[in-house]
């Protein structure tokens, strides 16, 4: 049966072929057991030279016990088997399954992740164990514009301030002037624009409607029938049965009043501090003159926000001191008491002169903050991934590091699927780059290391591990098996760990490899170009859950692996035209099986009949 699946395949000899060393393939555990010591052993009876062990669940990956981590080193030292570890499936940026990021999910996911470091590290204290962590929980990054590469529908962007997802779509709209056209990223711009002013509005109409409240209680305290009313209570005379239900109605106007303008006063202050808080957190200037206008800036917020406060008690005060001259007035004497009004108003505008210069009203702080640029409050979910992700990932060096030195276990971080953040070979390469150099720097300060050691340290504990099936999804989007290949030759420097998986681009139904589209050959021939010692893992649980068969022959035969140690003698994709009955099924090993293909020669997957033995 020549050429029946696996037709490239011309000889180990030839210039072009291709082959995948049966000693860096690796076998998976399944990952819903907790007794992964158990799925070890099982992996090492069928004769594989590397295992990844681990669970996906968090619940799961907590029921193995401490010491099945040091039996997982003693089985693997024992049987000369490399073991990787795969970490749960947590967001390292700190966003919620939910899809909310808040700074105590990252910490807590950073705390969690540095006790998995740890517990990996009892599999081979005095080695390297690389423990596998995805890139992103799932958090959504963007899509595309149906069957067009490249061009986004909708891009999804965090308020920083809130940690909430806001999707921004590509849309066109009809204007007076004609059709628009906004991109996400333009929506972005806009939405930032449009924070930033809704911020400084809110200000200058705190302080508006404070000064509108203020005249209506100036009109109340100057009315003649009020303060008479005012003057006989605090003299203790008695008040005529008819003004009383007036006066009341008036004072609890006047009451309401002060209440409100002390709210607006406190919305004044809290408002001044946020804008200071948000403009200093998230404007990144540039270049040295932005670097310049924003220190001044930083100042003229921090002295706005110091001059208000002196104002607020200034008025405070002043107003006490009027109430108490009012109250000491006759009631009939109207002139004198819009005389104390007037003085005592004027003297509050010249302590404000003297001790705050301008008075800060709504004109004020249209002058002084209308010019402020726009901060970032809301970036796209991809770059603030990338941020967080590399503040947890440098963190978890850094503590593994600080514990087990130049033994710690290698941090591979995995692409998930393309629509998800930090999923695409340029996103991931940053991450690993960011997440290196934040190390790196760490390292320097914290251990005195010379910049040389440090970044080889860094390249050494992080890297990305390449999962071919996940990225393979970008067919559904109108991407090409070339453009697939792309991702690959870009991340391949950065590369230390490969998951290899089939499926047909539109699913993750890790089928074996050769079963799919996946041109997994084309992007290991891109990966084997850099000289990295890596370990290509067959996640076929799909597989072997649908067929319920060991993945392992059908992955040796799609990857051209010899049969035997020289590279140069016949490969399980040239056991296919053996006449012996050598073929698949291993008749004559497992001899409690009985096959029957009938004259047909039919292997297993296209129809033969398999029997139990008796």
């Amino acid at each position: 049966m020549g050429n029946n699946f696996h037709e490239e395949y011309r000889g180990s000899m030839d210039e072009g072929s291709f082959y995948l060393p049966f000693g860096v393939q690796a076998s998976t555990t399944n990952p819903s057991t907790p007794n992964q010591l158990n799925e070890l052993g099982m992996r090492l009876n069928e004769g594989v030279k590397n295992v990844e062990v681990g669970a996906l669940s968090e619940d799961v990956f907590e029921s193995i016990p401490s010491e099945h981590f040091r039996e997982m080193g003693r089985l693997a030292k024992l049987t000369d088997t490399k073991v990787s570890m795969h970490a749960p499936m947590v967001d390292l940026a700190g966003f919620s399954k939910e899809g909310k990021w808040s700074e105590e999910n990252r910490e807590d996911t950073e705390r969690y992740m540095k006790s998995v470091v740890d517990r990996v590290h009892k599999i081979d204290p005095k080695g390297n164990v690389l423990l596998n962590m995805h890139s992103t929980g799932g958090v959504p990054g963007f899509s595309w514009k149906k069957g067009v590469p490249n061009e986004k529908e909708m891009v999804v962007a965090v308020e920083k301030e809130s940690g909430n997802l806001v999707p921004l779509r590509y849309e066109k709209l009809q204007y007076i002037e004609g059709e628009k056209t906004f991109t996400p990223e333009a929506r972005l711009d806009v939405l930032n624009e449009s924070k930033w002013q809704e911020e400084k509005l809110k200000l200058m109409s705190y302080e508006k409607s404070k000064d509108e409240i203020n005249m209506m209680k100036l009109n109340i305290e100057a009315n003649s029938d009020y303060q008479r009313v005012l003057y006989l209570k605090r003299n203790n005379l008695p008040v005529p049965e008819q003004d009383i239900e007036q006066f009341n109605y008036m004072h609890e106007r006047v009451i309401t009043h002060e209440s409100h303008m002390g709210e607006y006063d406190n919305h004044i202050m809290l408002g001044l501090q946020n804008l200071n808080h948000l403009y200093n957190t998230y404007y990144d200037p540039k270049t040295k003159s932005e670097k310049r206008v924003a220190k001044k800036n930083k100042r003229m917020l921090d002295n706005l926000g110091d001059k208000y406060r002196v104002q607020l008690d200034i008025e405070k005060r002043g107003r006490e001191r009027i109430n108490k001259a009012i109250g000491n007035a006759s009631p009939d004497d109207y002139d004198k008491i819009v005389k104390i009004h007037n003085e005592g108003y004027r003297q509050i505008d010249k302590e404000l002169q003297d001790k705050v210069g301008q008075k800060i009203d709504s004109g004020y702080l249209m002058k002084h903050i209308s010019s402020l640029p726009a901060p970032k409050l809301y970036d796209t979910a991809e770059n603030f991934a990338k941020e967080k992700t590399t503040e947890t990932l440098s963190n978890l060096a850094m503590h593994s590091y600080g514990k087990y030195g130049h033994n710690s276990p290698i941090i591979a971080v995995e692409n998930w699927v393309p629509e998800s953040v930090l999923s695409r070979a340029d996103s991931m390469k940053e991450l690993i780059k960011d997440s290196r150099s934040e190390f790196s720097s760490k390292l320097i300060k914290e251990k005195g290391m010379s910049s040389s050691e440090a970044d080889k340290v860094a390249e050494k504990l992080i890297g990305a591990t390449w999962d071919v099936g996940h990225i393979f999804q970008l067919r559904k989007s109108g991407y090409t098996e070339k453009d697939v290949i792309k991702e690959t030759e870009k991340i391949a420097p950065y590369v230390k760990h490969v998951h290899l998986t089939d499926n047909f681009g539109y699913t993750d139904s890790h089928l074996a490899p050769g079963m799919g589209e996946v041109p997994i050959k084309e992007m290991i021939k891109k990966l084997q170009k850099e000289d990295i010692d890596r370990v290509y893992v067959n996640e076929s649980g799909g597989f072997i859950n649908n067929f319920n068969q060991n993945p392992v022959p059908h992955t040796l035969e799609s990857l051209n692996s010899p049969l035997y140690s020289m590279n140069n003698g016949p490969s399980w994709a040239q056991s296919r035209d053996f006449y012996s009955s050598y073929t698949l099924g291993y008749q004559d090993l497992l001899t409690g099986q009985k096959y029957s293909g009938g004259f047909s020669g039919l292997p297993l997957e296209l129809g033969a009949d398999r029997k139990e033995g008796e």
